[in-house]
């Protein structure tokens, strides 16, 4: 059996340990996102582990959380992670240029590259075919200096449904995965919304976003089927 899109694109940023099920490996991230919430004490790790600058192809500071003023400190920690972005060859995406998951997905998501964020929405890139988690800032601080991430290659599964009926929306489908209430006419089980369904980026972000909020697990996010979903549906037409 081949190997998943998921697996192949671990098996691409392999750097430590071995690429064998059941096995912790560690992963090379390709890019980074931070926002002003939980950013700050990201770069403040970053600047303590002495790195001149960051050692990944792409890493963007976003001010998109702290907007109120009704004090010094979130003006500060602006001022502070402009300088640094600055200092460290880090993009800054100033106050008013959106919010941090959508932005990355339009204007830097590549598919097939690994990100890591401090943000819980980061998962949206795999809406697109990234391998996209969220992380806590010392991760994200590992990353931006060379490390890498880990991850136990053994729980990297997607779940199946085998009773099938009508398509509805991937929240419902989510809903229902994780033994939610849901209403389904007629009643039985949901149809895999990405069986012989060419979801839009719009959709794969939902389901996305779903799985990381409603299970709490970042590796709930880690499934990738955008185009996999797309090769199932070419291959039911041949």
């Amino acid at each position: 059996m081949g190997l998943t899109l998921t697996e192949k694109i671990l098996k691409a940023h392999v750097v430590d340990g071995e690429f064998v099920k059941g096995q912790e490996i560690g992963i090379k991230i390709d890019q980074t996102l931070t926002q002003d919430a939980t950013g700050t004490m990201a770069y403040l790790e970053l600047e303590a582990m002495k790195t001149p600058s960051v050692n990944t192809e792409l890493s963007v500071s976003y001010v998109d959380h702290n907007m109120m003023q009704n004090g010094p400190e979130n003006r500060n920690d602006h001022l502070y992670l402009q300088t640094v972005a600055a200092e460290k060859g880090v993009i800054f995406s100033p106050p008013g240029n959106g919010i941090c998951h959508q932005l990355h997905l339009e204007r830097f998501g590549i598919p097939g590259k690994t990100l890591i964020g401090s943000d819980s929405h980061t998962p949206t890139g795999g809406g697109i075919g990234m391998l996209a988690f969220g992380a806590g800032g010392l991760d994200v601080a590992v990353a931006m200096g060379g490390g890498t991430l880990g991850s136990l290659f053994d729980n990297l599964r997607a779940k199946k449904e085998q009773e099938q009926i009508e398509t509805l929306s991937v929240q419902d489908y989510l809903l229902q995965q994780l033994g939610q209430p849901v209403a389904v006419k007629g009643g039985g089980t949901l149809k895999d919304p990405t069986d012989g369904h060419e979801m839009t980026a719009k959709e794969a972000m939902a389901m996305k976003i779903m799985q990381n909020a409603l299970n709490g697990d970042i590796r709930s996010a880690q499934f990738i089927m955008q185009l996999e979903a797309q090769q199932r549906l070419q291959n039911k037409r041949k």
